[in-house]
């Protein structure tokens, strides 16, 4: 080999060695298109087949089967033509024979190919096998799994009694994928029984694989709902969806729990899980098997959905080019009731042309078989209730004044069709009166969509209708300065309306003319950030403006003063303002959207939650009747706030879901409303919807490089979250991530706060690492000057030390009691106690043990803790027993006794506990009246 040959070899086992270390993804398969790429170049056979040997098995999970299939069958050539330079097994992970299970299962996905050639592969890879000397339980799963392809599960069945009577061997499909496997075609067969038996296998023996156990956990949603498991299923759909969301290739996992959000009512999530992933359906072009059920699951979820009467909802990403081979060309999103048919339509052409091929009609009953799912509902809501916004009044105005409102709302909504329609619909009446008002509000829509040349064409047929009404002053103004006073005033128009001001007033002009200019010279100065200039222009104009205000000017007037004191912060007159205009009844027709929120803001900050949450629940109807998104949005969070402060998480969480379906739809940044969302969703202990959402934030987070200290406060509720879902190990991951995340940023605090809480988790499982874990914690701890997390880094120091033998801890433990009563936290200060007290129970420091124990006890019954207060005499009187101080035991048990209520497990265990005591103390009267009290 050349010295540059040389080179080229090196740099490409860098890369097959970079690319092993990497998950399959798109960085790891450019290393290995790169390998492929260099080792042609350079002729280096044996590692262009090493190389695809990698890329191989890389393909197959990433759903690439084009790619797989091309790899394969080279590296097959290369090797049957010389199998001493390309042998088997090359000496990567997954060698030839093993690659071979996955080949005709991928052939048979595809209609295209018929089933001669799918059973030719199957009689190869039996011979290669045998040839091998390795066993034959592959090929039979193999066999298996295609016959379900090919329409005949009495084969199937076959197969796998086949399966069975052998041995396993290396070349066996794993634990995990065969009891997957087994689980659907139990289903498939009716016995549910049977499939979730096979599933909860796979959970309690800890199997996992490439798509296990997230596959099997999605396919045991339907058996279990069927066996009225419901909180299981809803356990598993959550499981399985986090661990399948990342998979490039998971949309066969994503299908199940679209059927799952279908039958279960969870329609909103459904949704949003098909929006997020829509794209997926096409992932593989090969592989029409997944296209077919994928669209099946997307028709069984959107029945649901137009059933439910959102049949005219947008499915954002339903025009995604991926798309257009199975569903044809789209002009833009496609609503829910189009997707569904031509989901329907494409899974309909696909089953045929696979019945076709394989001669049966297996594939359409597995449609009918979908489709009756429609039918089928449990209740079994994720999360919490949905949102339902009021009903839009929608019905078609009666006279010009309506349509003037409502092309004034299609202004908000920046929809020029719209205010085109209302204008003409009230010009059309013939009423006149509103006629100028009509023109301006199209104007303005004009002008929004820039086009100037029709805003002035509009500018004349206005100036026109004011003449009519004997405007005549104020329509000489408007063809003067044009557009300026409709909408175009920039600070640099400020002397020509000073100069046009001086003018009217030595005229002599109408007093509208005048106030007219001195709003928009008032618009001008706030854009001008000259806030104190504008409200003295402004107050001006409210003195010269006559009552019956013939130019509707009034609106402008106030909604300029509003934001005039808004700058100036004086907010009491800002909301004063606010109030009058919402109440004042000439206001009904033009939209309110910035007093609204103006004022469920001030109430919220003066704690009138309840008069606060009136406005901005009016503020989301009317953001929703008006139906802009980013509006929508912004309203629902706020109502979301206000009911969470109102203690009402429950609401909260389902304002703020529907905060955030608004916000997707309107494009805009979701991060902080899901991480919100999360946090309101754990406090109305929907524990599994609200990890969802951590993850998912965390995961963007780090993938858009957000700033470390973020991420770290993220991983910190992360863990939390993990915890509440009883996920250890996760919780683990996150906060060690924290911590040095924010170690990193210097955020001292928060790297305390997540090594405190990975201490106590330690602690849990008596992991001896706490001890460096809550060290570590107290340095970043020590940093922040006034840190209040200390007393709990110093407990947790002090029970490290001690569950370690390490007498030490009884320092760390006086140090914390005595840092929370510096900080008058004399729960925690009694509750440091109790733990010494058990401790130097433990110790054998017995008469210090019980003293501590029953003082701290007394003190936490004070502040209302008195299960941790009779836990605490309990553990002394057990200790007091276990010396043959039975006696004072007696005594101590009692006291514990007398603090818990009658009727609760808590009383009746100490009852029968402290009869026992008696009873060996030869006080059996006495015992029997203890254990009479609890029978």
């Amino acid at each position: 080999m050349s010295a540059l040959g040389s080179r080229k070899a090196r740099k490409i086992e860098r890369l097959l060695e970079e690319a092993a270390e990497l998950p399959v993804g798109p960085e790891e398969r450019a290393l290995l298109d790169e390998a492929v790429r260099l080792a042609d170049e350079a002729g280096e056979e044996e590692l262009a087949y090493r190389a695809r040997m990698h890329l191989t098995p890389s393909a197959h999970m990433a759903g690439d089967t084009d790619t797989m299939l091309a790899s394969f069958g080279w590296c097959v050539g290369k090797h049957d033509a010389d199998p001493v330079r390309f042998p088997i097994d090359p000496g990567v992970h997954v060698d030839l024979l093993f690659q071979y299970k996955w080949m005709a299962g991928r052939l048979a996905s595809n209609s295209r190919f018929p089933r001669e050639r799918v059973t030719a592969l199957h009689a190869d890879m039996e011979r290669r096998y045998r040839e091998a000397g390795v066993g034959q339980t592959g090929v039979l799963q193999s066999r298996h799994d295609v016959a379900l392809l090919l329409g005949d599960p009495d084969a199937a069945a076959r197969f796998l009694i086949e399966r069975d009577g052998l041995e396993r061997d290396d070349y066996s499909h794993c634990e995990a994928c065969v009891r997957s496997s087994d689980a659907t075609f139990a289903q498939l067969r009716g016995d549910d029984a049977e499939a979730i038996r096979l599933w909860e296998e796979i959970l309690e023996q800890g199997l996992s694989c490439g798509e296990e156990p997230e596959f099997a956990e999605s396919e045991a949603l339907l058996p279990l709902l069927r066996a009225g498991r419901v909180e299981e299923a809803l356990a598993a759909h959550a499981r399985s969806y986090r661990a399948a969301r990342t998979n490039p290739d998971g949309f066969p996992i994503i299908a199940n729990h679209l059927v799952f959000c279908a039958v279960t009512g969870n329609l909103a999530r459904g949704l949003q899980l098909l929006e997020r992933h829509i794209d997926g359906l096409a992932h593989d072009p090969f592989h029409e098997a997944n296209h077919f059920s994928g669209l099946a699951a997307v028709g069984v979820l959107l029945d649901a959905v137009v059933e439910a009467g959102e049949g005219a909802t947008r499915v954002r990403g339903s025009d995604h080019p991926t798309l257009e081979p199975l569903l044809g060309a789209a002009d833009g999103p496609r609503t829910a009731g189009e997707l569904r048919d031509a989901a329907w339509s494409a899974a309909e052409t696909i089953a045929a042309r696979f019945d076709a091929r394989n001669g049966n009609d297996w594939f359409a009953r597995t449609l009918a078989g979908k489709r009756a799912l429609s039918a089928q509902r449990w209740e079994a809501p994720f999360g919490g209730e949905s949102y339902a916004p009021p009903v839009v009044d929608d019905a078609e105005p009666a006279d010009a004044a309506g349509w003037l409102t409502h092309a004034r709302r299609r202004l908000f909504a920046a929809d020029l069709d719209g205010v085109r329609a209302a204008v003409a619909a009230g010009l059309a009446l013939g009423e006149g009166d509103h006629d100028a008002e009509l023109h301006r509000v199209l104007l303005y829509a004009q002008l929004e969509s820039g086009d100037d040349e029709a805003a002035l064409a509009t500018l004349a047929l206005r100036t026109a209708a004011l003449r009519a009404h004997g405007l005549a002053e104020h329509a000489d103004l408007e063809e003067r300065l044009g557009l300026l006073l409709l909408g175009r005033c920039t600070p640099d128009d400020i002397p020509t309306l000073e100069a046009e001001i001086e003018r009217a007033r030595a005229a002599h002009l109408p007093s509208t003319v005048v106030a007219d200019l001195l709003i928009t010279i008032g618009a001008a100065r706030l854009r001008a950030e000259q806030p104190e200039a504008a409200l003295a222009a402004l107050d001006e104009a409210e003195v010269l403006l006559p009552a019956d205000d013939p130019l509707l000017l009034r609106h402008a007037l106030e909604s300029e003063r509003l934001q005039a004191l808004i700058q100036l912060g004086r907010a009491d007159e800002a909301d004063a303002l606010a109030a009058s205009r919402i109440d004042d009844r000439a206001n009904a027709g033009w939209p309110l959207f910035s007093e609204l929120r103006l004022r469920a803001q001030v109430l919220g900050g003066q704690g009138r939650f309840d008069e606060a949450l009136g406005f901005a629940e009016r503020l989301l109807a009317e953001s929703v009747a008006i139906d802009v998104a980013g509006l929508i949005a912004s309203s629902a969070q706020l109502t979301a706030m206000i009911l969470s402060d109102l203690g009402r998480p429950e609401e909260a969480a389902a304002r703020i879901e529907f905060a955030l379906r608004h916000a997707e739809r309107a494009e805009l940044p979701t991060v902080g409303l899901r991480f919100n969302l999360a946090r309101i969703q754990l406090e109305a202990g929907q524990a599994a919807a609200g990890l969802e959402n951590l993850e998912t934030v965390y995961l963007e987070e780090k993938a858009t490089g957000a700033a470390p200290e973020a991420v770290a406060e993220t991983g910190l509720h992360l863990g939390h979250a993990a915890l509440a879902n009883d996920e250890p190990g996760m919780a683990y991951r996150a906060w060690s991530e924290a911590i040095d995340l924010a170690e990193g940023a210097e955020a001292f605090g928060l790297a305390a706060e997540a090594g405190s809480a990975l201490g106590e988790l330690l602690l849990r499982f008596g992991d001896p690492d706490a001890r460096d874990v809550f060290e570590r914690a107290l340095e970043h701890g020590r940093r922040v000057e006034g840190f209040r997390g200390m007393p709990a880094l110093l407990h947790g120091m002090g029970r490290a030390r001690l569950m370690g033998g390490d007498e030490a801890g009884f320092a760390d433990l006086d140090a914390a009691t005595a840092q929370a009563e510096a900080e008058d936290a004399v729960w925690y200060a009694a509750n440091v106690q109790d733990t010494k007290g058990r401790f130097l129970v433990d110790a054998g420091r017995l008469d210090e043990g019980v003293r501590v124990l029953l003082a701290s006890a007394d003190v936490l019954a004070r502040e209302g803790d008195v299960m941790t207060a009779a836990g605490g005499e309990v553990y002394a009187a057990r200790g007091l027993a276990a010396a043959d101080r039975a006696d004072e035991a007696v005594a101590v048990m009692a006291s514990a006794r007398d603090r818990v209520s009658v009727g609760t497990a808590a009383h009746t265990g100490i009852s029968l506990e402290l009869a026992d005591l008696l009873d060996g103390l030869g006080r059996g009267a006495e015992a029997a009246q203890v254990r009479a009290s609890v029978a």
